[in-house]
């Protein structure tokens, strides 16, 4: 069982069934071969998202349990494909206040190149990993502008969560542990 439970299982089962996917590859040749030595393998994968989909498959096919990560005016590290879906929710949520009606990707400016990462204030160490988001709201005669920002420097809140995660996965989670909370 994936770590999203059956519903994501089925979900994505029904999703490779329907794109003709499965069966057979190298990753599931490789995780087959981890499971047999390390039976409670947990796989932790930061994917590019073009690989999301064929990796899930490898996992639910090989029955690797697994922890996936998957990224208004926002910048990230160049290698971040697509929009921020954080920038997404948050933009879309926030899109009442103005009196707006609707709100789409191309609302949103993407940063992607170091200087015009630099000029948003991204420290020059943390251009490698980063995650800058700014929110802005402006009244409709421009008298007011609330702004709100979440920023995150390099990758060390994403490991630590990563971590604190497969903990609580080993422990109540896998087949066969004994719950203690």
């Amino acid at each position: 069982m994936g770590l999203g439970g059956d519903d994501n299982k089925e979900a994505v089962a029904e999703e490779t069934a329907t794109e003709g996917g499965g069966g057979g590859t190298d990753a599931e040749a490789t995780l087959t071969a981890l499971k047999k030595e390390y039976p409670q393998l947990v796989a932790v994968d930061y994917t590019h998202p073009s690989a999301v989909l064929s990796n899930m498959r490898a996992y639910l096919h090989t029955g690797t349990d697994f922890v996936m990560g998957i990224t208004v005016m926002e910048s990230h590290q160049s290698s971040k494909a697509g929009t921020s879906d954080t920038v997404i929710t948050v933009a879309e949520t926030l899109v009442g206040l103005t009196g707006r009606t609707s709100f789409g990707v191309a609302d949103i400016v993407r940063l992607r190149d170091q200087s015009s990462q630099r000029g948003f204030g991204v420290p020059e160490g943390a251009l490698d990993g980063h995650a800058f988001h700014t929110y802005t709201l402006t009244s409709p005669d421009g008298s007011v502008v609330v702004q709100l920002q979440h920023n995150v420097c390099g990758r060390r809140a994403y490991t630590e969560d990563t971590a604190d995660t497969i903990a609580f996965c080993v422990e109540y989670l896998l087949p066969g542990r004994a719950r203690t909370g």
